[in-house]
């Protein structure tokens, strides 16, 4: 029995559409939560009291966290620029009968955008989580 009944009709169509706009919505959203969340335990480990365990882990560290979170910043930045390509790509295929133009500047730099600034975040992510679970294995 085949599973692609309907495939290629308007309503499945439609609902890949749907499917597609409503992930890629949340994949952004989840990108800037987690790169707001790395600049803030950052920015958190920077004022940290002298005395605590985590002015420790940054002096330890700081140089990591700060790529950690310049990566972060570089992923917010990234976010803001896709939407904007997003935006002029749209704007112009407004003015040609709804097609967008895949070649037109905006449209190519706001695919890569997108999937650069997810890999800003895992790269940031990643960086993040293995920095505090070392220091956590080199503590007594």
């Amino acid at each position: 029995m085949s599973h692609d009944v309907g495939l290629g009709t308007d309503s499945n169509e439609a609902n890949v559409v749907a499917e597609r706009d409503f992930s890629s919505a949340r994949i952004s959203d989840t990108c800037r939560f987690i790169a707001f969340g790395i600049l803030a335990a950052t920015f958190s480990l920077l004022i940290a009291d002298p005395k605590t365990e985590a002015h420790a882990l940054l002096a330890a560290n700081r140089n990591m966290f700060l790529l950690s979170a310049e990566l972060s910043a570089l992923a917010l930045i990234f976010d803001y620029l896709h939407y904007v390509c997003a935006n002029s790509a749209a704007n112009a295929a407004l003015k040609t009968n709804f097609l967008y133009d895949i070649t037109s500047l905006s449209y190519r730099l706001g695919g890569k955008l997108y999937y650069a600034k997810q890999i800003m975040v895992i790269v940031s992510a990643l960086i993040f989580v293995v920095v505090i679970a070392l220091f956590g294995l080199t503590q007594p």
